[in-house]
C-alpha cells in the first residue's frame, strides 16, 4: 500500500513537470532559449520588424543622484550633455544615430549604419562608427551590451543634462557679479560687491535636487559664508532651455531647507552667461 501511494505521488509530480515544459521536456534547446529570453522581449517577426520606422531617444543621466551630501570625489563627465536619437528605416535595414550636444547645435553629429546581421532578438549594424550590436529588452527599449541606449520616442521624457554638466567651465557676469565655475561644474567662485568692497566666495557642490526633472538647480556649500551653521546656497538656471541666466540664494540655509526649485523665493544675485 505504501509503495502504491509513493508511485501515485511520483506520477502526479511528473505530470506537473511535463505540463510546465509545454511538451519540451526532452528538448535541450527549450532550456537554452528559456534562459536566453530572460533579458529580451519576445518579438513577433524578429528585431528588424520591431524597430521598423521607429525612433528611439536617450540621454544618459546616470550620474544624477538624490543622495546627499555628495562625495568629494563626485565629478560628472559630460555624458548627460549628449542627446542620442536612433532612427530606423522601414524594415530596419538602415539606422541613423544623431548626437546633439546641449546648447551647441554646431556640434551635432550624425552617423549612418547598414544592417549586416539580424535574428529574432538582436541585430548588428555597420557604418563609419564601426559595428554595433543592438537588442530589445522586456520594456521594449533599445539595449547595447545589456545597457539601455534608447527609449521609444513616444515614451521618452527629456529632463536635460544634470546641473553640473550645464555649468561646467561657464562664466556668468553682470557688473561686479561674476560666477566662475570649474571644469566639471562642482565648484565655483562667486564675486560680488558688499558695501564698498569686492568679495569672493568659494562654493562646493553638495547636493542635486531630489527630483531629476529639476536638473536646472543645485545646492552648494558656501565655504566663506559668515556662519557655517547655515552655509548652503541654492543656484538655479532659467528654465527657458538656454541656461543663460543664473541666480542664487541671498541668504544661507541648511542643506535640505532651501525651498523648492519651482520657486524663486530667496534667490537673487543674478548674472548672465558670457562663457559657455
Amino acid at each position: 500500500m505504501k509503495k502504491i501511494l509513493i508511485f501515485i505521488i511520483y506520477c502526479f509530480w511528473a505530470i506537473l513537470l511535463l505540463s510546465s515544459c509545454g511538451g519540451n521536456f526532452f528538448n535541450p534547446r527549450y532550456y537554452y532559449n528559456k534562459k536566453e529570453r530572460q533579458d529580451y522581449v519576445e518579438i513577433n517577426g524578429g528585431f528588424t520588424d520591431y524597430v521598423s520606422s521607429k525612433i528611439f531617444k536617450y540621454r544618459d543621466t546616470s550620474q544624477w543622484t538624490s543622495s546627499y551630501p555628495l562625495d568629494d570625489s563626485y565629478s560628472p563627465d559630460v555624458r548627460s550633455l549628449i542627446l542620442k536619437t536612433y532612427t530606423f528605416s522601414e524594415g530596419g535595414k538602415t539606422l541613423e544615430i544623431k548626437e546633439e550636444t546641449w546648447n551647441k547645435p554646431e556640434a551635432t553629429k550624425t552617423t549612418s549604419y547598414n544592417l549586416t546581421q539580424a535574428n529574432d532578438k538582436s541585430a548588428s549594424y555597420t557604418g563609419n562608427g564601426g559595428t554595433i550590436s543592438l537588442g530589445i529588452n522586456y520594456s521594449g527599449n533599445l539595449v547595447q551590451n545589456d545597457t539601455v541606449v534608447g527609449i521609444i520616442a513616444s515614451s521618452f521624457v527629456d529632463n536635460g543634462p544634470i546641473f553640473p554638466d550645464r555649468v561646467r567651465g561657464a562664466v556668468f557676469k553682470d557688473g561686479y557679479i561674476i560666477y566662475t565655475f570649474n571644469e566639471d561644474g562642482t565648484s565655483l567662485t562667486l564675486q560680488f560687491k558688499y558695501l564698498f568692497s569686492i568679495v569672493r566666495h568659494t562654493y562646493k557642490l553638495v547636493r542635486l535636487d531630489n527630483d531629476i526633472s529639476m536638473n536646472y538647480t543645485g545646492i552648494y556649500h558656501d565655504l566663506d559664508w559668515w556662519t557655517q551653521l547655515t552655509p548652503y546656497k541654492r543656484l538655479k538656471l532659467n528654465k527657458d532651455g538656454n541656461d543663460n541666466t543664473i541666480v542664487s540664494s541671498t541668504q544661507g540655509g541648511i542643506i535640505n531647507g532651501l525651498g523648492s526649485a519651482d520657486s524663486d523665493f530667496g534667490l537673487g544675485i543674478k548674472a548672465y552667461r558670457v562663457i559657455r
